[in-house]
């Protein structure tokens, strides 16, 4: 699996002639370090004054949000294999030469590229509960991790447009575009409020 591999071996598989692992294996990688730099910073801020000052509420939004993000890391983790399985599958079905096999791997290609996006979006809405009680000298990481996973979501949304655009069901094709796209559009307001939230900590 390409999630056991060491950092080099990983590193060597992108740099090499091999089709996998690809921008989406590499983007849900991505995703998973923006999330984990944004748990750090939540590691980081716990035992602070601030964190210890607050009010019981604002602690368990806090928690609950650093619980929720290692959730979405675990599931960009597993993107980094998944993609690159998906890819395969397309690749073995174009061999058959049968056209439903050939759509049914796309289909589920563009699904696993979604897939990458959302578990990232989904970790960015809660960076913003993190802010307020979060460490003053690590929240560059949590920019950091922003970046990360805005780039995640545009590099998947990639993979998205290059899977649904080979699909003959139209519908199908409309509702991934139109999904990945909107993933995107959120994910950009989402980095400016959290950027801009962080901007007057």
């Amino acid at each position: 699996m390409l999630k056991d591999l060491t950092l080099e071996e990983y590193l060597s598989a992108v740099d090499s002639e091999l089709p996998a692992p690809g921008g989406g294996s590499v983007a849900s990688l991505v995703g998973a370090l923006g999330a984990g730099l944004s748990r750090m910073l939540a590691h980081l801020s716990i035992n602070k004054k601030l964190f210890k000052e607050a009010d019981e509420e604002k602690q368990e939004s806090f928690a609950t949000a650093a619980g929720d993000i290692k959730q979405y890391l675990d599931a960009l983790v597993d993107g980094i294999d998944g993609d690159a399985w998906s890819y395969q599958a397309v690749v073995e079905a174009y061999k058959t030469k049968d056209e439903y096999e050939i759509q049914r791997a796309l289909k589920t290609s563009a699904f696993m590229a979604f897939d990458i996006q959302n578990n990232a979006l989904c970790a960015l809405y809660r960076i913003p509960e993190l802010i307020e009680l979060g460490n003053k000298n690590v929240l560059s990481d949590l920019i950091a991790g922003t970046i990360l996973l805005h780039a995640c979501i545009e590099i998947s949304n990639l993979n998205v447009h290059a899977n649904a655009n080979l699909l003959t069901n139209e519908e199908d094709k409309k509702t991934f575009i139109v999904e990945g796209n909107e993933c995107v559009k959120k994910a950009s307001e989402l980095k400016a409020e959290i950027l801009a939230k962080i901007a007057v900590r």
